[in-house]
């Protein structure tokens, strides 16, 4: 049974819930496998045990991963519908009592105890610069001293002018669709990294993904970066 939610954000607006059934194959078709390559990069650097909160996760197929790799995962998503489909996914592979899965605004998520990682694959896409802010604060305020955030998205502009042309063509088109298909926001490429000192992160590293692998444009990038002592 769908659930009516009050979102505390008048920007959380978008309904991915319209594109459950197709969400991940449309993400694949349209990076080369790059998008989900991106969202399963974090598995390789985050130890067993950890826990980690998974905001706004779609199908949850990389929390399937984490849970065989040992993680402990937390998944928060609004959208009833990808919500069911995530559960119907950790349900179809035996996973179910190994995922805590929370239908909700990921602004009301509190918690006493902090988690060790935030992964959020391609989750403050989705939002105007201003709300992206908010949640950006948010999601490292959950994270304890010297945790860490993986946050994958759509790699700065860089290279040669003809580079840039072509790396803002997809990302426009992209930007566009999804702004059509579940009124996405509309704005340019962010580079977390230049909101990190307001946050309260320092930089730890980036990886960037070539779109047909080890050639070809840097389209996604994914960035790690460190809580440090500020108040937020």
């Amino acid at each position: 049974m769908k659930r009516k939610q009050k979102l505390s954000t008048q920007s959380c607006q978008s309904r991915y819930g319209r594109l459950a059934s197709v969400y991940e194959y449309g993400a694949w078709l349209g990076s080369n496998g790059k998008i989900q390559e991106s969202k399963h990069f974090h598995l390789k650097l985050i130890e067993k045990g950890a826990r980690v909160l998974y905001p706004g996760p779609g199908w949850g197929l990389e929390i399937k991963e984490a849970v065989k790799n040992k993680i402990i995962p937390t998944m928060v998503e609004w959208d009833p519908q990808m919500f069911n489909k995530a559960n119907k996914n950790f349900s179809l592979s035996g996973l179910s009592q190994q995922v805590e899965c929370i239908n909700d605004d990921i602004l009301n998520h509190r918690r006493n105890e902090y988690y060790d990682y935030v992964v959020a694959n391609y989750f403050l896409d989705v939002f105007p610069q201003r709300s992206m802010l908010k949640i950006f604060s948010h999601l490292v305020s959950l994270l304890k001293h010297n945790g860490k955030i993986f946050l994958s998205g759509y790699a700065p502009l860089m290279g040669s002018a003809p580079h840039k042309i072509i790396q803002w063509i997809n990302y426009f088109y992209a930007n566009i669709f999804c702004k059509i298909a579940v009124n996405n926001a509309i704005h340019g490429i962010y580079d977390y990294e230049l909101f990190y000192k307001q946050i309260g992160l320092t930089n730890f590293c980036h990886h960037d993904f070539r779109h047909f692998g080890n050639f070809g444009p840097k389209f996604h990038r994914v960035w790690v970066a460190s809580k440090t002592n500020k108040e937020l």
